[in-house]
């Protein structure tokens, strides 16, 4: 092989490489929304007496910074996901059972929780439509929770996105 083959595979090879890392850099949020780190959706989700359904404080969105660190579960494990237009999933991802105690000597484990009380925190992205909680993604055919994120979105950019005040931007002044 001579050397102008050689760097000609080479120039080739560094291109793709630039393409690739370029690529990887700007990959959207999980499952595709383009999310912002400004700001964050809170679903409150409620299980009493055999049911699952949205809590009294319902879908909030907040001008506060997304939450960074989760507690993942597994494929088996509940499933929140987040759709756009045309059913495409924006956000999904497994959570730990919030119906299931943690503990220290895991050789008993304690029965689930009967009653529980939880908000699923994820970043807002654009287009994003309806909220879906699925407590047992394997054999469910049906989401236990399906909700309409748009009004609280709506409301959320009427009262100013971004801008607007929220507990998480309290400073020292405020705390007093």
């Amino acid at each position: 092989m001579n050397t102008r083959s050689r760097r000609s595979i080479l120039g080739r090879a560094l291109a793709l490489f630039v393409f690739v890392s370029i690529a990887v850099i700007q990959m959207p949020s999980p499952a595709g929304g383009q999310q912002t780190d400004a700001s964050v959706v809170l679903v409150h989700l409620n299980y009493g007496n055999g049911q699952w359904g949205l809590g009294a404080e319902g879908v909030v969105v907040l001008p506060c910074k997304a939450p960074s660190n989760f507690i993942d579960g597994s494929s088996r494990d509940p499933r929140i996901r987040v759709l756009g237009s045309n059913a495409q999933v924006l956000y999904e991802r497994n959570i730990r059972n919030p119906r299931r105690v943690l503990v220290e000597e895991p050789s008993n484990l304690p029965d689930l929780l009967s009653t529980v009380s939880f908000k699923a925190k994820f970043p807002l992205a654009a287009g994003m439509q309806t909220f879906q909680f699925w407590y047992d993604p394997v054999n469910q055919q049906t989401p236990s929770v399906v909700v309409n994120l748009l009004p609280a979105i709506q409301e959320y950019w009427e009262k100013g996105g971004p801008s607007q005040y929220a507990p998480c931007k309290r400073t020292g002044s405020d705390l007093q």
